[in-house]
């Protein structure tokens, strides 16, 4: 029986094979989804039924993080680097100036001219 609609001519386009159908929510999902919009996100911030692509894009946000390199470098002059963590374990640099307190305390002293002493008692 040649009239079949199953059978098809042999000269015919060869069909391709049909790709997958985009992913849909149900109506009820999508109200749940437009409940979140106003509601607010949960303690994971994905939205409720989360498209694969949305699952995708969260996964690659959340990846755990290297750690930051080590940092090398020099203060400058009359400068110090001081690092400290914090209570959350964060690490603080900051420059602080070097203070010299052993030259600013010592004068030099008076110089002599010609042999005679500097009187210095009325300072």
């Amino acid at each position: 029986m040649a009239n079949q609609p199953d059978e098809r001519p042999a000269t015919g386009p060869a069909e391709e094979p049909a790709a997958p159908a985009p992913f849909t929510h149900t109506r009820w999902q999508n109200f749940i989804r437009d409940m979140w919009l106003v509601l607010g996100p949960a303690q994971t911030g994905l939205p409720p039924y989360a498209t694969p692509q949305e699952r995708e894009a969260w996964r690659l946000a959340n990846l755990p993080q290297r750690p930051a390199a080590e940092r090398k470098s020099t203060p400058p002059p009359g400068y110090q680097i001081t690092e400290y963590k914090d209570s959350q374990g964060y690490v603080h640099r900051s420059l602080v100036p070097i203070t010299l307190r052993a030259a600013a305390t010592n004068r030099p002293e008076p110089r002599q001219a010609d042999g005679q002493s500097v009187d210095t008692s009325h300072d």
